[in-house]
């Protein structure tokens, strides 16, 4: 362990915070959720945002397009997918909140249509979330590694 992991560990341990640095609310928030967890919520409501970007849509088909190929069948004897989950991994209870944090944001606007006699809420992206989408565009092309952006070629563009 470095010097300053131990450090970050102490400084993280609230159980011992005397002089109660931080609320309650910092606590539950360092405690319970990773920075993995935050990342990926992030990165997928960019993903979430780019897709309605790309066609004004409603949550159910956004869930749809995400599960896309989840279940395809993978043969392949000397690997061992049992750690896979098998249920599809975006359901309702991750998108739609991720759309209302996009909606309030101001990233997206939500419509209700009706159809027949259902309403179903319809999503676009604002002038704001097309601007926000380019600006990461631009981030991520320039600060993506070298090696990440020849391992994504080599899985999706080589044969």
């Amino acid at each position: 362990m470095f010097k300053n992991e131990k450090n970050q560990d102490e400084n993280l341990n609230f159980k011992n915070d005397e002089n109660n640095k931080f609320s309650n609310i910092k606590k539950c928030l360092l405690e319970h959720h990773s920075a993995k967890k935050m990342f990926n919520k992030w990165m997928m409501s960019v993903v979430i945002l780019w897709i309605i970007s790309k066609e004004k849509t409603y949550g159910y088909r956004i869930i749809k397009k995400l599960n896309e190929n989840w279940n395809t069948p993978i043969n392949d004897e000397e690997l061992d997918f049992k750690f896979m989950p098998k249920e599809e991994p975006f359901a309702s209870n991750r998108i739609y909140p991720m759309l209302k944090t996009l909606e309030t944001r101001e990233l997206i606007e939500g419509t209700e249509e009706l159809e027949g006699n259902r309403k179903i809420k319809y999503y676009e992206i604002t002038e704001k979330g097309s601007i926000f989408l380019n600006k990461l565009k631009k981030i991520f092309k320039a600060r993506t590694p070298p090696v990440l952006k020849d391992f994504i070629n080599e899985i999706y563009f080589e044969n």
